[in-house]
């Protein structure tokens, strides 16, 4: 199974994922508990969080391996894109939600690329902190009025190459710390757990 750590996520968007078409769940606190039947989608919406997870540590072609799948395709719920957009608690963030969101899609000339990625504040006038259009990334300073531009592989996040300063990216670094290390994957013994436990000694 997987935790989400206390107080990191308060809303989870996406969009043709595994058996998701369109799912959006927010007002995301401390403590939920998902219940349902077999293949009523559990744990496939823990697995949206190990998968970006995944995407950040990793890449693209790793992250769909690790989903014991050939391809993209064999994750998506239909033709198109997979979409996630995350939104980090506000009070990680000096009061303020940060939204992260990432496309990837797949080709037959250039193979499985991250199409769109973004992480901005939640406000609509905020400019992007982390942005990314084709192989060409950007980052914008959160000490300088400036922004800085590389460019890398289409096939891993932009947020995944964050430069690790955290004078001027201190928001970035953050959100990637906190989509990477803030998921904990737990393996429940299940035969254990339906053993009755040993009788207590009387004093």
């Amino acid at each position: 199974e997987t935790v989400i750590v206390k107080e990191v996520i308060s809303s989870i968007e996406v969009q043709n994922f595994k058996g998701f078409r369109d799912l959006k769940l927010s007002g995301l606190e401390s403590f939920h508990v998902l219940a349902g039947p077999n293949g009523s989608g559990k744990s496939s919406f823990f697995e949206i969080l190990e998968f970006i997870k995944d995407l950040l540590l990793f890449d693209v072609q790793e992250a769909v391996s690790r989903r014991n799948v050939g391809s993209l395709r064999e994750l998506k719920f239909s033709e198109g894109p997979i979409n996630f957009q995350i939104t980090l608690d506000a009070s990680l963030f000096g009061g303020e939600p940060i939204v992260y969101q990432l496309s990837l899609d797949d080709w037959a000339d250039t193979g499985v690329e991250i199409s769109h990625e973004y992480l901005r504040k939640q406000s609509q006038s905020a400019r992007p902190i982390v942005g990314r259009a084709g192989s060409h990334s950007s980052y914008a300073s959160e000490s300088e009025p400036r922004i800085d531009y590389f460019s890398f592989p289409v096939n891993r996040p932009a947020l995944a190459h964050v430069p690790p300063d955290e004078k001027y990216y201190p928001t970035a670094n953050l959100a990637k710390r906190l989509l990477t290390t803030g998921v904990q994957s737990l393996t429940l013994d299940s035969p254990l757990m339906r053993k009755a436990c040993p009788a207590r000694l009387s004093a």
